[in-house]
């Protein structure tokens, strides 16, 4: 059996939602609508996101994943970053910028 400081321990983790609280759960929620509406005039790396918008970087990972999983975001170009001057890809959420994918013939020599 588990000592009864490590029961409390995990059922104040499942009570609130597996770590997480409801206030904290709107705070995520917050950060990623911020992140959905600063990309959408605009591209900028996950680097640029966070430091424009004081978001940790890991979350804006986390809403990257998040938001390219549901169709919401797109990588638009590989360049340098402004911020770290490293080579990192450009999102936005903007799709009149999203690439479009050329349609192969399916008999080429047709």
């Amino acid at each position: 059996t588990y000592p009864k400081k490590q029961m409390t321990i995990q059922n104040d983790y499942l009570q609130n939602g597996l770590g997480v609280n409801h206030a904290s759960k709107s705070y995520f929620i917050a950060q990623k609508k911020q992140v959905f509406e600063y990309l959408m005039d605009k591209i900028a790396t996950a680097s640029m996101v966070a430091s424009s918008l004081g978001i940790p970087q890991k979350n804006i990972t986390r809403y990257k994943r998040e938001l390219e999983e549901s169709g919401l975001l797109k990588e638009v170009k590989e360049d340098q970053c402004k911020i770290t001057r490293r080579l990192a890809w450009y999102i936005t959420t903007d799709k009149n910028l999203f690439p479009t994918i050329a349609q192969l013939p399916l008999f080429p020599n047709d």
